[in-house]
């Protein structure tokens, strides 16, 4: 029976506004010209403290501009999850899972889910799949294009070998980065498998599963 986990990962960020950013920007800019109107000395551009402040109000706005638009793009939500939530027996030696993704938000984006295993390792030969970040962990690239249809799901094949003479090997997935633009609901962010002597292979013997809301 599967079970299902809150890990520390599945809080969902709330859905981003660019409302305080426009704020902030009327703000600055009200402020900046009561400024010049109440202090004519602010208009003298040449000089240096004049600058500073010219400056800082120009930034502010930049900021809060630049900001409203990256809100207003709106945000990259995926699912993610690893062996097609299968969860297949797997028998000693090299053999593979794969790691799925679901675009539910296509915001354009690259990033990448890492994966963390233990008694076992990943070939190297298969660097075009992943960048391998040891022998036991890797990353695994997924890009969102403005042509990836909505609710696009993105397979990898992983390539792992089972360490030999061990009772059970694990993997466990998070994404390198996490954001108000960035971030995954519902994914499966981890899978143990036990050996069972009598059949000769290693089932799963507990999955961590977020639901998605």
């Amino acid at each position: 029976m599967l079970n299902s986990h809150t890990s520390p990962k599945s809080l969902i960020a709330a859905v981003p506004s660019p409302t305080p950013y426009i704020l902030l920007f009327l703000a600055v800019l009200i402020i900046g010209t009561v400024l010049l109107v109440k202090f004519p000395s602010l208009r003298k551009y040449r000089v240096k403290r004049n600058i500073l402040v010219y400056f800082l109000v120009t930034a502010a706005l930049v900021f809060s501009l630049f900001q409203a638009y990256e809100v207003s793009m709106g945000r990259t939500v995926y699912s993610y999850y690893i062996m097609d939530r299968s969860f297949p027996n797997y028998y000693p030696g090299t053999t593979q899972f794969n790691l799925t993704c679901q675009y539910l938000e296509n915001r354009p984006a690259s990033f990448y889910l890492i994966i963390n295993g233990v008694n076992v390792s990943f070939p190297v030969t298969q660097q075009e799949t992943y960048v391998a970040v040891n022998s036991t962990a890797i990353k695994v690239l997924f890009t969102v294009s403005e042509n990836t249809p909505p609710k696009y799901i993105d397979t990898k094949s992983i390539l792992f070998s089972i360490d030999e003479n061990v009772t059970g090997f694990s993997f466990r997935v998070y994404p390198e980065t996490m954001s108000d633009t960035l971030f995954p609901t519902g994914y499966t962010y981890g899978v143990d498998y036990g050996w069972n002597a009598i059949g000769g292979y290693y089932e799963l013997s507990q999955p961590y599963i977020v639901v998605q809301p």
